[in-house]
């Protein structure tokens, strides 16, 4: 083979890569189960989604991660965001019923209440989502006590409003998820894990945005 030929054909992508791309997808699927398990109390589920990120990564750092782990993630987010879960959860039944009651027509300037209600309730789960993922940054490199939800959900409400693509991108990821337990019912088994990654690729993207500033 002459040297002009070898210099055209593409270079081999490295094996490592495709191992990778699957080891990625099957933590996915598993931190899926863990943050399914772990928001089963309701208001445990921001905490659940926090230490899905720490999870996925401690993952992507190539440091170790096993069910363990996870289980003292879980329980120090609790600790730190459990007044968050339970204003998740008033929040998110006041929504629904004011949807329905705009919906049933007996409300005066229903669509507007409808529509505000829903804008609301999208907000109100970007800031959630960008609390656990503030909060695996935090917490989830040590296993000391750090922020709480008091000082998390200024901050990602800031940080939201600052970064408005990350915000559609989070909430792009929410719908998208939304419509995969549409479609089958089962599939809220991978949903954390998905969530999950979405937060960290958005939170590492407004980090190396802000260090290129």
């Amino acid at each position: 083979m002459s040297d002009a030929a070898a210099r055209q054909e593409p270079p081999v992508r490295p094996a490592r890569s495709l191992h990778d791309s699957f080891a990625l997808l099957a933590e996915c699927l598993l931190v899926g189960v863990y943050v399914l398990i772990g928001s089963l109390p309701v208001i445990t589920l921001p905490a659940a989604l926090a230490a899905g990120c720490a999870h996925i990564g401690r993952h992507l750092a190539g440091e170790r991660t096993d069910l363990a782990r996870f289980a003292r993630d879980w329980w120090s987010a609790v600790k730190d965001l459990w007044l968050l879960g339970v204003a998740a959860l008033v929040l998110a039944v006041l929504l629904t019923v004011n949807v329905q009651v705009a919906a049933s027509g007996a409300l005066p300037g229903g669509d507007v209440v409808r529509w505000v209600s829903l804008a609301v309730g999208a907000v109100g789960a970007v800031v959630v989502l960008r609390v656990a993922g503030r909060w695996s940054r935090v917490n989830g490199k040590s296993d000391d006590d750090g922020a709480r939800a008091r000082d998390l959900v200024p901050l990602a409400a800031r940080v939201a409003r600052e970064d408005p693509t990350g915000s559609l991108l989070l909430l792009l990821a929410l719908g998208l998820c939304g419509v995969l337990i549409w479609m089958l019912a089962p599939l809220v088994i991978v949903v954390g894990g998905l969530l999950s990654l979405a937060v960290v690729a958005v939170e590492h993207r407004h980090e190396r945005r802000d260090e290129q500033a």
